[in-house]
This record gives structure tokens, C-alpha cells and sequence, in this order.
């Protein structure tokens, strides 16, 4: 491929920076298009030959020659580039916007390179590419590398709006993926484990339940409020809820001195040496270590432990309708994402079948076409093209027809 892109470059007489991408098919490869510039995947390139793509190109934009001949370049080793984005693979890759509460990077090293320009407390818009970074490892061969990369994944945590970790970290794991058995169509065929979300084991909801508890006890003052082992004539315990999809969990915690218990639909599990210092958690478990790194953005409750992202929902037993409150998917005739509306295909009285496309909404370089869910008549357009629009903004006014019987 390298020498076939050499030819593509020399054939036009390029002489600026550029990718030429292909193809591969059963070992067979195909060319696919030129780009007259360095593309996103370019610190694979610097890494497996230790250049620096962007200076060269900045050499040859004043004139310079380039540092190094055509024969002169080798490669060494193996390098894997992976994509950070603000983006629900859940909800057909549809971009998030929202603050990063938390981010703790990888460390970087000589065979880990992390670039991004966004840090904890930054704003994503929907006005940019969904991008937030790319991570980038090196080793001597493909499964040396690819081992760096599902480690530096497990050490890169994101709090505070969707993106493609875990997918990414399923891929990377991936008993095909490490096989080398890649291509094209590898998300669709594997869809049922690469979306498979880890389950909320016990230890995780013991794990949020301990969080909660302490961070209650630590922001309440009152003497009649304080959580401790004294109650009068009876055990000091406390029910801590959580809502996670459609199922509700709920654990009870008991204190006993300076340790306590949580039941778990009478599972008994004993807790011992907790600490909890600012996000961090460690606790011992029925005799094992357990570390975790903990956010609330009310009501979210984020849980990152083992390289897995957990969210919960907090519910406060205070709270009955809270509890009981169920989480219904958005109606299509709301905005499933933050952008503009680009085109309308109806017009208000018209009439239009089920499936048929309503408006077009873009945001980060996607866009999005909101179907008809039923047949029905548009009564009123709350927005124009061109208008933005929310999350969840109500689109239009949308009767069904009925068949008279």
C-alpha cells in the first residue's frame, strides 16, 4: 500500500502533505480517495517511524526540502490509533453535549500519546466535530500494542456526557478484533457483544450505596441527622435506592462501630477499611480489595472501577414518585439530539404516512432524519430551518389519523 500510494502522489505530481486510503478485501487492497492533507490518523505514522508529520509539513509550506528521502523512511513496529467521541453508540452514534465533570487521562509515556485540547469543567457544543481526543499506542508487534491500548482505555475516565469508551473498550477486548478477523462490516456482526453493556454486579451497588452514605454524612451537620452506629434501642440502618434502566435496586445498610453491613435481597456482604478521599473509594469486601472513582451530578451517579463505566440513578426513599418514576423512551417527534434543522419535508396540515421523513436535524458534522411514527397530519412546526434546538425540544404537533371502522 505504501508503494502504491508513492505512485498515486508521483502520477499527479503532488508534492505537498497528503493520505491516500484504501481498501483492504481478502488481503487485496483498493484504492478509496486522496486527501490533500495530513489526516486524523496520522500519529499512527509518527509513531512506527518516529517522524514528525506536522513539521515536515510546516518545512515544506516555507519552502524547505523535506528532511528525509523516499527510501530513507523505515517503520518499526506496531501502532493502534483510538477515537474519543462525544457520541451515544446506544442511540445510533448520535453526538452528546454537556460539561466534563471529570477526566483523568493515561499517563503519557514513549509508547503512549494522548491528543486532545479539552480538560474537566470544558463545555462540549454541538457546533464542532464530536472528536473530544485520539489515543495512540506503540509496542514492538500487533499484540503487544493492541494489550497498551485496552490499557490505556481501562485508565481513561470521562464523567459528564456520553461517548464511545466502553464501545471502544469492547472492540479492543474483542475476541475477533485480537484475531485480526477486521473489516467493514465488523460493528454490525459483532453488534450483540460490542454493545453488551457490563451488568450492576452487587459489588457495584455496594460500591454507590457506601459512596452515597458517606458523602451524606460528611455534608450533614445536624447532631439529629448525623449517620453513626446510635439509634435509640435499635441498629443504626438506612435503605439506599438506585434506578438503573427499568429495574430498582435497593440495598439496606447497617452500621456496626467503626464498620457496617449491606444486605442485598438478603445477601450479607461486610465492609471494613473505608476510605473515601475527594472521587476515590477503596473499602474492603467480605475480605477483598475493591477501588473505584466516584461522581454525583444529581441524580447521575457515575461509578468507574476496573476500567468499566457504570451510571446509576439515585433515588431518594424520601420520594415514593421518584421511585416509581419510569423512564420512557423520547417520542421521534422530539429532537433525539442539540442541533439545526436543515430541511423540512411537510408542511403544516399536510398529511404523512408512518416512516415517512418529517425534518432533517444536524449537529457535529451528523445529521439526523426524524421519521413519522405513525401516520398522522402536522398541526403546527414549533421551528424553521435554520433554528436550533435542544435536546428533547418538542419539533411539532403531530395528530394521528385513525382508520374509521
Amino acid at each position: 500500500m505504501g508503494a502504491a500510494a508513492v505512485a498515486a502522489a508521483r502520477a499527479i505530481h503532488y508534492t505537498g502533505a497528503g493520505t491516500i486510503e484504501f481498501l483492504v478485501v481478502d488481503e487485496q487492497f483498493y484504492f478509496m480517495e486522496m486527501n490533500t492533507r495530513l489526516q486524523v490518523e496520522h500519529p499512527v505514522t509518527e509513531m512506527i517511524t518516529g517522524l514528525d508529520l506536522v513539521e515536515w509539513q510546516l518545512k515544506v509550506a516555507a519552502g524547505e526540502s523535506l528532511p528525509l528521502k523516499q527510501k530513507q523512511l523505515i517503520s518499526h513496529g506496531h501502532a493502534f490509533e483510538a477515537r474519543i467521541y462525544a457520541e451515544d453508540p446506544y442511540k445510533d452514534f448520535l453526538p452528546a453535549i454537556g460539561k466534563i465533570i471529570y477526566l483523568k487521562t493515561p499517563t503519557e509515556t514513549s509508547t503512549v500519546r494522548l491528543d486532545s485540547g479539552f480538560t474537566t469543567g470544558d463545555e462540549i457544543s454541538p457546533y464542532y466535530d464530536a472528536m473530544l481526543a485520539k489515543l495512540i499506542v506503540w509496542a514492538e508487534d500487533r499484540t503487544s500494542a493492541l494489550q497498551q491500548l485496552t490499557a490505556a482505555l481501562a485508565q481513561f475516565q470521562l464523567v459528564g456526557l456520553q461517548t464511545n469508551l466502553d464501545l471502544l473498550t469492547n472492540i479492543s477486548r474483542h475476541a475477533a478484533f485480537i484475531a485480526g478477523d477486521i473489516h467493514t462490516n465488523f460493528i454490525n456482526q459483532h453488534q450483540d457483544e460490542l454493545f453488551n453493556t457490563a451488568p450492576v454486579t452487587d459489588i457495584i451497588q455496594i460500591l454507590a450505596t457506601l459512596y452515597i452514605v458517606l458523602q451524606q454524612k460528611n455534608k450533614v451537620f445536624s447532631p439529629w441527622h448525623e449517620i453513626n452506629s446510635w439509634r435509640l434501642n435499635l441498629p443504626a440502618q438506612q435503605k439506599i435506592s438506585f434506578n438503573h434502566g427499568d429495574s430498582h435496586l435497593i440495598a439496606l445498610i447497617e452500621y456496626v462501630n467503626n464498620a457496617c453491613k449491606i444486605t442485598l435481597q438478603e445477601k450479607i456482604f461486610h465492609l471494613t477499611k473505608i476510605l473515601l478521599h475527594e472521587a476515590e473509594l477503596q473499602v474492603e469486601i467480605n475480605g477483598d480489595f475493591y477501588q473505584a472513582t466516584i461522581f454525583y451530578a444529581q441524580p447521575a451517579l457515575y461509578i468507574l472501577v476496573n476500567g468499566q463505566r457504570y451510571q446509576l440513578t439515585y433515588a431518594d426513599t424520601d420520594n415514593a414518585d421518584f421511585l416509581q418514576a419510569s423512564y420512557n423512551q423520547q417520542s421521534h417527534l422530539t429532537a433525539p439530539m442539540p442541533g439545526k434543522i436543515v430541511m423540512l419535508y411537510a408542511k403544516t396540515g399536510d398529511q404523512v404516512n408512518k416512516g415517512e421523513p418529517l425534518a432533517i436535524l444536524e449537529a457535529m458534522k451528523m445529521e439526523h432524519t426524524i421519521h413519522a411514527p405513525y401516520t398522522g397530519i402536522i398541526k403546527e412546526w414549533y421551528f424553521s430551518v435554520g433554528d436550533l434546538v435542544s435536546e428533547g425540544a418538542e419539533l411539532l404537533a403531530f395528530d394521528e389519523v385513525t382508520k374509521s371502522k
